[in-house]
């Protein structure tokens, strides 16, 4: 009941919520006796009976109510669950609390109430229509704007790095790729690490979904090094990368346009002055140098240097 009132529909939003401890009570009254049948991998609904409360049950103050069921065939008392259910689904306070959830997802940590109420708006006008809701979150002016708002997650930290750096990956999902991505070693695990590994969240409010849960000193070792990890072929030998191809071609004529255009092609957006000036003599060269005086092909420093490009602050927001 707790999760079904607080994760799923009316929501808590900025400390405020319309329900109580006796609305928790009594929607889980009205599911008592929900199951999974789990015997022989069935993992089907059944529905118990003999441990459903049969007794009248009201949330909201009334607005949504049973009477007292004793006597009452299952097929009863699953409607009435049911019932709460599609009553919870179309409150106005589930539409605010998911189309909240959904913006901040993708538009901000923060997103504008303007937002949030229009959004709202479509839910209930479309009885719920996930597809609709999307689709207006997707073309309003709030996303469009959301380019750099959202810091990255874990997961989505290492599939940026991998999908920039095209890194070929066995993909087997029971493969040894897979297995030491998703170790629980503490070397080998990279999604551990990254506090973000598939499935293993114990609790269910599922992985935070705001800046600061993913930002701190840690967080941010665990991401320069896991660019380091990759560009060095280290994490596991069915991962590769072939640093030469970030490399333009034909070459620009400066060492400075040659790092801007990698810096570019791998995170999105060209290198700020002081970035390149640090990448450049991290190599040990100029950027105004002549970028065939130096070739990058085989450099010693050319994993490391990806590895930092891929580092830079604003490559940790989506």
């Amino acid at each position: 009941g707790r999760e079904l009132l607080e994760l799923h529909t009316l929501g808590i939003r900025n400390g405020q919520q319309v329900y109580d401890e006796v609305d928790v009570r009594e929607a889980s009254y009205a599911m008592s006796g929900w199951r999974i049948d789990t015997s022989n991998d069935a993992d089907v609904f059944e529905f118990r009976s003999s441990w459903h409360w049969r007794g009248p049950i009201s949330i909201l103050g009334g607005a949504w109510s049973r009477p007292d069921r004793t006597g009452a065939d299952d097929a009863t008392l699953i409607a009435d669950a049911e019932s709460m259910l599609n009553f919870l689904a179309n409150h106005r306070s589930t539409a605010e609390y998911i189309c909240w959830k959904l913006a901040r997802r993708f538009v901000s940590d923060n997103p504008p109430e303007s937002l949030v109420q229009q959004l709202a708006d479509e839910f209930q006008a479309t009885g719920t229509d996930i597809t609709a809701t999307m689709r207006m979150l997707l073309n309003s002016a709030e996303f469009q704007a959301s380019g750099g708002q959202k810091v990255r997650r874990g997961l989505e930290t290492v599939v940026s790095y991998v999908r920039s750096l095209g890194a070929n990956v066995d993909t087997n999902p029971v493969g040894e790729a897979s297995e030491n991505l998703h170790s629980l070693s503490w070397y080998q695990g990279i999604l551990e690490r990254h506090g973000q590994r598939l499935f293993s969240k114990a609790t269910p409010d599922g992985y935070p979904d705001t800046g600061p849960e993913w930002v701190s000193s840690d967080g941010m070792l665990r991401r320069w090094e896991t660019a380091g990890l990759l560009t060095h072929g280290w994490i596991d030998e069915t991962i590769t990368v072939d640093l030469n191809s970030h490399i333009p071609n034909p070459l620009p004529p400066t060492m400075g346009e040659v790092i801007d255009a990698m810096t570019a092609n791998l995170t999105g957006t060209p290198a700020t002055a002081g970035e390149l000036d640090a990448y450049a003599a991290f190599i040990g060269v100029a950027a105004g140098d002549d970028s065939a005086a130096t070739p990058l092909a085989g450099h010693p420093r050319l994993a490391d240097l990806i590895a930092l490009i891929l580092a830079r602050p604003s490559f940790q927001y989506r």
